[in-house]
């Protein structure tokens, strides 16, 4: 089971018995859900690519300008999902 499908789980298991979501509730957790989803993807994917380079570090080895640019697009990637985050939060208000 994934963190998402626990989380999601928890969620439904927290709700009190008959509380239902209106179409607008419903659409807006799903679409917090999926943001959840796609920014622990993208954390996962910032990882990955910080990884080559402290090994090359690590070992005294060089780091290529195409290592420093494939982090940097994926940290972008992750600025540009809190982005999306972060207008749909204040959408909520």
């Amino acid at each position: 089971m994934t963190n998402t499908d626990s989380i999601n789980k928890q969620r439904m298991e927290d709700d009190p018995p008959g509380q239902q979501l209106t179409g607008e509730q419903a659409t807006t957790f799903q679409q917090l859900l999926r943001l959840q989803s796609d920014i622990e993807g993208q954390g996962h994917r910032v990882a990955m690519a910080i990884n080559p380079i402290a090994e090359a570090v690590d070992k005294g080895g060089k780091v290529s300008p195409e290592m420093i640019n494939h982090v940097k697009a994926q940290i972008l990637l992750a600025h540009l999902q809190l982005d999306d985050l972060e207008q749909l939060l204040d959408s909520i208000d």
